[in-house]
């Protein structure tokens, strides 16, 4: 079963696009969001070990120019998904 993991990003001004663009190249981000609030970003990742999710920052997310934070929430189960 995947496991599924909700990222939230600050970012530094003007770097939505580029951030967006960047995380649109990890193939484990299943979807990107812009939202309005205390996050600029939301992104979902899914994986298969608990592993991935950290070679995933380690590797291809912390390295990101214009991130000032992150958040991350995995998720325990999902309650409910509408199409």
């Amino acid at each position: 079963m995947p496991i599924t993991a909700i990222i939230f990003f600050s970012l530094k001004h003007g770097a939505s696009n580029q951030v967006a663009q960047a995380l649109k190249k990890i193939p484990e981000i299943t979807k990107i969001m812009s939202v309005t609030g205390d996050y600029d970003l939301i992104a979902e990742a899914q994986v298969e070990q608990m592993e991935q999710l950290h070679d995933i920052f380690v590797n291809k997310i912390d390295v990101l120019e214009g991130i000032e934070n992150t958040t991350t929430a995995v998720v325990l189960k999902e309650l409910l998904q509408k199409s």
